[in-house]
């Protein structure tokens, strides 16, 4: 029988041989600036709305949302309610005024026309140092898991990974990005969902008494309905997920530039769509795994083995494509 540590190997491996091979074929067509920033203006909106989707979730989705729902409740659910909105929003009235105002890939030349270069320069500086601070987190919670499961050196891992992805991210442009990005969201939705199946199988009862006994303990609730300046109440993190995700829709240059590689109106409205109609569901699902865990662990108190072996495929892929945004 063939270890788990070997499976380990195997799996990590065949991932990285398939994301390579997407970068090295995407670097056939890379002729021009316009072909490596914008992918001609030529790519489907459904892979953009898949690669969307994937680029606002990371190893924090699979570490801190199981995490929150575990220990707390969904109250920072919430968090992602305004992300449909602010989708349609950005379809409708945003990015129409950016691919028609554009000549580059950068968001930032926007600035520079209406406001002048120090505009530009500062926006761009900014993103920059929040994306580098953002980075830290990302490869840092990716490379403790693997690290244990591979039992590899925690530096090695996130070195080997930061270069990896900027190796394929640099060699097949926003094709092979946005491409590798329809990968790892299918693997994320697969991993999450094969999670929550291992655990429930195991949870006497399965999904009706986890319902219940998480509503028994309020572990289902979206938190309290009152404003408050020290307390994550409802209200307060819906004004958070207001103004975060207008700001990544309209001011991150890893969404601008993918609804500027699409060829034309219909198809961002077609990626703007899937992406909004997936997020909920997603995020969902991982605060589900969860309460899953939570219900699970006051019957038996041992790990799920097999439910973490599975998120390891899952997790890397989510870190590789918050990698592919920051580096790409």
């Amino acid at each position: 029988m063939v270890s788990w540590r070997i499976l380990d190997y195997f799996v990590v491996a065949g991932y990285l041989v398939l994301t390579a091979g997407l970068g090295a074929y995407f670097s056939k067509g890379n002729n021009t600036t316009e072909d490596f920033f914008l992918g001609s203006r030529g790519l489907p909106g459904w892979a953009v709305g898949f690669s969307l989707l994937s680029t606002t979730m990371s190893s924090v989705t699979f570490l801190a949302y199981p995490a929150t729902s575990y220990i707390l409740d969904w109250r920072l659910y919430t968090k992602d309610f305004f992300y449909p909105v602010i989708s349609v929003f950005t379809a409708l009235l945003v990015a129409p005024r950016f691919r028609k105002s554009l000549q580059s890939a950068s968001v930032y030349e926007f600035l520079e026309t209406r406001f002048g270069l120090e505009c530009r320069l500062f926006g761009a500086a900014t993103y920059v140092v929040s994306q580098l601070l953002k980075l830290c987190t990302t490869l840092y919670l990716m490379a403790v898991p693997i690290s244990m499961l591979l039992d590899a050196p925690l530096p090695l891992v996130i070195i080997f990974t930061g270069a990896f992805v900027t190796c394929y991210s640099m060699a097949g442009g926003i094709s092979a990005v946005v491409y590798t990005d329809v990968l790892q969201a299918i693997i994320l939705l697969m991993g999450g969902a094969v999670s929550v199946i291992a655990i429930l199988v195991r949870v006497p009862g399965h999904t009706g008494a986890v319902a219940r006994e998480a509503n028994q303990h309020h572990k289902l609730s979206l938190g309290a309905t009152e404003w408050s300046w020290e307390e994550r109440t409802m209200p307060t993190i819906l004004a958070y997920s207001a103004v975060h995700y207008l700001t990544k829709f309209v001011t991150f240059q890893d969404a601008v530039q993918r609804y500027l590689a699409v060829p034309n109106h219909k198809e961002l409205l077609k990626a703007m769509s899937l992406t909004g109609s997936l997020a909920l569901p997603t995020w969902a699902l991982f605060y589900f795994i969860g309460t899953c865990l939570w219900a699970f662990y006051r019957a038996f108190p041992v790990p799920v083995w097999l439910a973490c072996y599975l998120m390891l495929c899952s997790l890397t892929s989510s870190c590789m494509s918050c990698l592919q945004v920051l580096l790409g």
